[in-house]
């Protein structure tokens, strides 16, 4: 299993580090979560954002490029301005998603089963 390094910031803001330069963010309120962008969809996003709050989580996706939003699918409570879909529909698309992550990391080139599958416009 791919595992994701993680930075803390302040009490309340974590830099969660992914395979292909990504960045997300998970800032813990005193009740909920929000966690900022969902990287490429290498690896399990889910699993590393468990071991660091036990907080129900919303996610905000900042836009649809493939190192924002493509590991979506693991989480219920998700959202992404729908002026977003026709980029998001491009960069979803499993071949893009790899070629991007390829491109983006210098030369990681991730396992089919580590690749996280890219949710319906409906999950949004």
């Amino acid at each position: 299993m791919l595992e994701f390094k993680t930075e803390k910031i302040t009490d309340r803001v974590t830099r969660i580090f992914a395979f292909a330069t990504e960045l997300m963010y998970l800032v813990e309120g005193d009740n909920r979560a929000v966690l900022l962008d969902t990287g490429s969809g290498a690896g399990s996003l889910k699993h590393c954002v468990e071991q660091l709050t036990d907080k129900p989580v919303t996610v905000l996706i900042t836009h649809g490029h493939v190192d924002h939003a493509m590991g979506a699918l693991e989480f219920d409570d998700v959202y992404m301005s729908h002026k977003d879909d026709y980029i998001y529909t491009e960069h979803s698309d499993m071949q893009f998603r790899r070629d991007g992550i390829i491109k983006l990391s210098g030369g990681f080139i991730p396992a089919q089963e580590d690749l996280i599958p890219s949710a319906p416009l409906s999950h949004f």
